[in-house]
């Protein structure tokens, strides 16, 4: 368990060095580390393309996943032992997408790390691009986005519930 944990934790480090380091000119094709292999991120280019694709995709909400490798790499370290329910990951993954929307929401037409502080997904999920943004109307959806996935998961239990007698 101890090894899991000693390398969650370099994974988290190395996660949040990414992040931390990301410059927008470590991934453009035209750039000086495109053709001689230096970048200016600190996990090297690998590091550089990691860290544009997460904060493509979540924004600064990224971070969060490093954070929780660090949790989990800690836990393995102390010898605890971890239970992975189905609602607990699925709990993450809301935490996931709703600070991402948060973010994009609070913080709109704003770039942190050369993107959008929500990412693709606080994009979408924030509705940010309608040509009158209105907080009620970004919510609404997010709402009905929401409850529509809820009753879908709960109209899947039932039918589960029924083949299974």
């Amino acid at each position: 368990m101890e090894a899991y944990g000693i390398a969650l934790l370099a994974l988290s480090l190395a996660l949040f060095l990414c992040l931390l380091s990301y410059d927008p000119s470590d991934v453009l094709p035209s750039s000086l580390a495109s053709r001689t292999g230096r970048t200016l991120n600190l996990v090297g280019p690998v590091g550089a393309q990691l860290a544009d694709l997460a904060l493509s995709l979540l924004g600064v909400a990224s971070f969060l996943i490093a954070g929780t490798l660090s949790v989990v790499g800690t836990i393995f370290l102390v010898h605890r032992r971890l239970q992975v329910r189905l609602r607990t990951v699925l709990g993450y993954v809301v935490l996931l997408l709703s600070a991402a929307t948060l973010l994009q929401l609070g913080l709109d037409r704003q770039t942190l790390l050369s993107h959008a502080p929500g990412g693709l997904i606080g994009e979408l999920a924030g509705a940010s691009q309608f040509e009158r943004p209105n907080l009620y109307c970004k919510w609404k959806i997010v709402a009905g986005v929401a409850a529509k996935t809820s009753h879908e998961n709960v109209v899947e239990a039932k039918l589960t519930a029924g083949a299974q007698k």
